[in-house]
């Protein structure tokens, strides 16, 4: 459904280590995420998307919706 594909970093820590490195950019430790994502470990596994037939349809009705209402903000 994303259309993209998804990697699973070393870091045990998960969703904390990722707001960690977030806030680190924020408070200048870091002049943007790309020099941040260089302490990075290596990807453990990169999963490739896979086309699922029922994901494809909603996904094809959510983005016109999902354009139209960028409007209303």
């Amino acid at each position: 459904m994303l259309h993209t594909e998804l990697v699973a970093p070393k870091a045990e820590e998960g969703a904390a280590y990722g707001a960690a490195i977030l806030t680190m950019v924020g408070v200048g430790a870091y002049p943007s995420l790309e020099a941040a994502f260089e302490i990075l470990p290596e990807a453990i596994e990169a999963v490739q998307p896979k086309a699922q037939e029922a994901y494809e349809a909603a996904f094809e009705r959510y983005t016109p919706l999902y354009e139209s209402l960028k409007a209303v903000r």
